[in-house]
Formats: structure tokens, C-alpha cells, sequence
């Protein structure tokens, strides 16, 4: 018996040890609200990482869930007791309005926590907006000329002139009526967009961006994206 009390002992002590000696990753914060955002804006944030346990901390891969959010951590190995940064910038521009909440994971060799999720949280503000921002059709056969009737809004107190429509879509061209639209303050006006499908045998589907050239010195296009399926015989 008092052998078995003494391996037991012995591993208690062992695996305490062990556990005190590994790597503990911790942050300053693990949430940045960043409050309201306007169009354009480049949000910077810096979150301290530091080494909690007895062990060097190893920093692996340090990734973002959006294009629009950069990384760039600081040291890869944090002694004990010591601390580095990781910083992040979140683009705004090509984004949505609305409430974001963009994440970045942080690799490391923390047993416990070996991924961590730290995260940007607040609201994107626009002053110039398409509603509705897509379209999404179904025909039974193909259809060359789509009219989509559209508003644009505008919550600034400046007047904003829509100035022209383009796409990169090489199977359809598109145009608006009006061809110039001057958006008043604080109101919203009626626009339509028209697609011209390029017929092509055996094409499932239409899908892809359009943009709305504006007057607006930040917010210089407004994206719409649009699909149209054909789902019988074209």
C-alpha cells in the first residue's frame, strides 16, 4: 500500500509539473469593439499576446476569415512571462453596411488552448446604399433583356449623382435608366438596371457584380450583384 501511495504521489507531483511547465497563451483582450464605422475607414487594432506558463510560447499561423482583415503577428516564440503583439486592420472598403464581426484565429502551443478566436465587433456605416443590394431570378427560358427596378439611398446632407453603370461580366452588358441619377439628401430615388444576356447553348446560369459609378469621394461604387437561372429549355 504504501508503495501504490508513493507512484501516486510521485505522478501527482509528475503531471502538476508538467502542466505548470507547458506553454499558457494569453491576451490583453480577445474582443475589440470598435463602435461605428464609416465607409472607407481602415480599422487598426493591437491585441497583446503573453506567455503565461514556464515553457516558450510558439506563435503558429495567425489567420483571418476575410480577405478584407490583414495580420501581422509579432515574435513566433514568447519566453515565460513575456509578451509580444499581433496586429490587425480591417478594410471597410467594398464591404456592406450592417453589424461585422470579423475573426481572427491564432495558432500556438498552448495544450489547452492551442486555437484562439479573437475578434472585431461593430457596425459598418454607408452613406449611399442600393436597396435592394442583389437579384435572383428563375426563367423557364432564356430571356434576353431583364429590367430590375431599384432604389438608391441617400442619408448624407449632400445631393449624390450616380454617373454611369459598368460590369466585368463578359456574358451580359448592362445599362440604367435613368443613364444620371442625382440622389437628393436624406431621400431616396428610383432606378432601374438592365441586363442584356449573351445567349450561350447550354448555360445553366448568369451570375456576377455590377457597378454603380457615384460622385461620392469615398464611396465611388456601389456594388450589386445578380443571378439569373434558366431552368428549362433555353
Amino acid at each position: 500500500m504504501r508503495i501504490h501511495f508513493l507512484i501516486l504521489l510521485f505522478l501527482s507531483f509528475f503531471c502538476t509539473n508538467m502542466a505548470h511547465a507547458a506553454a499558457k497563451i494569453g491576451f490583453d483582450k480577445e474582443v475589440y469593439k470598435f463602435g461605428t464605422a464609416q465607409y472607407g475607414d481602415k480599422i487598426g487594432q493591437k491585441f497583446v499576446v503573453t506567455n503565461l506558463g514556464s515553457d516558450p510560447l510558439i506563435i503558429g499561423d495567425v489567420q483571418a476569415d476575410c480577405g478584407c482583415t490583414k495580420t501581422l503577428k509579432g515574435s513566433s516564440e514568447i519566453p515565460a512571462n513575456s509578451s509580444s503583439e499581433i496586429s490587425v486592420e480591417y478594410d471597410t472598403e467594398g464591404e456592406r453596411s450592417g453589424k461585422k464581426e470579423k475573426h481572427i484565429f491564432v495558432h500556438s502551443n498552448d495544450p489547452e488552448r492551442p486555437i484562439v478566436k479573437l475578434s472585431l465587433v461593430g457596425e459598418l456605416i454607408k452613406e449611399l446604399e442600393v436597396d435592394p443590394p442583389t437579384f435572383a431570378q428563375k426563367l423557364e427560358t432564356f430571356q434576353e433583356d431583364i429590367s430590375i427596378p431599384v432604389k438608391i439611398k441617400n442619408t448624407s446632407d449632400t445631393a449624390r449623382k450616380i454617373t454611369a453603370i459598368k460590369t466585368a461580366e463578359k456574358v451580359i452588358s448592362v445599362g440604367m435608366e435613368p443613364k444620371s441619377l442625382v440622389v437628393e439628401p436624406n431621400t431616396s430615388a428610383p432606378l432601374t438596371i438592365m441586363l442584356h444576356l449573351k445567349k450561350q447553348d447550354d448555360r445553366p446560369f448568369y451570375l456576377g457584380r455590377i457597378a454603380l459609378q457615384t460622385d461620392h469621394p469615398v464611396e465611388k461604387e456601389l456594388n450589386f450583384r445578380f443571378l439569373v437561372q434558366i431552368t428549362g429549355k433555353k
